[in-house]
């Protein structure tokens, strides 16, 4: 039953994870030309935070090719019990990468929306 249900998810997760690899590219290139026209962008660019941030969206991409691998696999029909778990495990992670990766964009827009710099009072 639950063998059933992964192969299934597999079959839709073929397209989807090159949808996904496109998608988290286009994000990369977008992260590669942030113009350091806000003073905060500039200096969110300098910090290892950025480069974390990079790195998780390079990392995912490569996971969602795994996916695409794994689901080849299994659409093929080399099927055993604990690729099909591990594929679900893939799955899940990935998922919780990518709602980082949104929760970093929306980071990342809110602070290019606000462009004043702080004053020191004297």
């Amino acid at each position: 039953m639950m063998e059933e249900l992964i192969i299934k998810i597999s079959e839709q997760m073929i397209g989807t994870s090159i949808t996904f690899v496109g998608l988290l590219f286009t994000s990369l290139s977008i992260l590669m030309t942030l113009k350091d026209d806000n003073w905060k962008i500039k200096r969110l660019k300098q910090t290892n935070q950025f480069k974390k941030f990079v790195s998780l969206n390079t990392n995912t991409a490569i996971g969602f090719i795994v996916v695409f691998i794994f689901s080849i696999i299994i659409k093929i029909g080399l099927v055993y019990i604990y690729i099909l778990y591990l594929y679900l495990f893939c799955l899940l992670f990935l998922s919780f990468n990518i709602c980082k990766i949104v929760y970093r964009y929306k980071q990342i827009i809110i602070l290019m929306l606000d462009n004043t710099k702080p004053y020191i009072s004297e």
